[in-house]
């Protein structure tokens, strides 16, 4: 909001313009609602009372901006003609102080490998001209940028160049800055292309392979029920019956063996008497 005083009599009439437009507005105090970039000019002020000339008084209005794109540079031109001879005109750019940022995409990773030279590069969009300051993150060492120029309005490059030794892998970091808020801080990395990667599985089937496996484990599972079939048929064959005697009292005088089953070794019966009790007792015959 701009506010003009004015001390007068009788009472002045307030007039506001500015540099980016032919608008007017009437009144002591301008509010402009929702500023954006393209309102950074200059804003005047005029009193008027009908006495003597007008009294004028000119701000200037600075809008920081975020994010800004390169558009936002405006030109603009005055041109004066008197009606002799040909008209005079002036441009004039109008730069938008904005952060810096990245024009296009960062390429945050280089790969080489040692005793080969790699640049790193970064691209940015600032106003006013940004510093840039390159440090190896391993080492925390600043390091000299090759060259920093402004290829276009508002657009500089900064490069670094490294000569690749062992300790030269890993990340590097540019911080940016022009005094509009914030460092901004880039990181970008040497890779070193020696390195083989390895590859990462495939997660497409095999069907061979597993058509192979599922014939190979029926086949072995076939195999066992046939070796479980033959023991189980073998261990149903019949077995020699073991030989036994059995023995056959056929009077309280005499006992004789009966061989049911003989077995191959062959007994005799010996008796013996003791007390009136009558033992019997085998004796292997040879």
């Amino acid at each position: 909001m701009f506010n003009c005083n004015v001390d007068s009599k009788p009472v002045s009439t307030i007039t506001w313009s500015s540099s980016i437009s032919t608008d007017t507005n009437t009144g002591q105090q301008w509010t402009l609602t929702q500023a954006k970039c393209q309102d950074t000019g200059i804003y005047t002020c005029t009193a008027n009372n009908g006495i003597g000339q007008s009294t004028t008084k000119s701000l200037p209005l600075n809008i920081r901006c975020k994010y800004i794109f390169s558009q936002y540079t405006i030109i603009y031109t005055c041109t004066a003609n008197n009606g002799i001879g040909q008209s005079t005109t002036k441009s004039l750019p109008l730069n938008i102080r904005c952060l810096p940022r990245i024009n296009g995409d960062l390429k945050d990773e280089v790969r080489n490998r040692i005793g080969e030279e790699v640049t790193l590069l970064i691209d940015v969009i600032a106003y006013p001209t940004p510093s840039f300051k390159w440090i190896q993150e391993s080492t925390g060492q600043g390091l000299t940028p090759d060259t920093t120029q402004q290829v276009a309005t508002n657009n500089y490059i900064s490069s670094l160049t490294v000569t690749i030794q062992q300790s030269s892998f890993g990340n590097y970091i540019v911080t940016v800055n022009n005094s509009i808020g914030d460092d901004k801080s880039f990181t970008i990395k040497i890779i070193d292309s020696d390195t083989h990667q390895s590859p990462e599985p495939t997660s497409e089937l095999n069907i061979p392979a597993v058509i192979g496996g599922i014939v190979a484990g029926d086949l072995v599972i076939i195999i066992i029920v046939i070796v479980v079939v033959i023991v189980i048929k073998r261990s149903k064959k019949k077995l020699p019956e073991e030989s036994y005697a059995t023995f056959s009292n056929r009077n309280l005088e005499e006992r004789t063996y009966e061989d049911l089953n003989t077995r191959p070794g062959v007994y005799e019966n010996s008796q013996h008497t003791s007390g009136g009790v009558k033992d019997y007792e085998n004796i292997p015959r040879n």
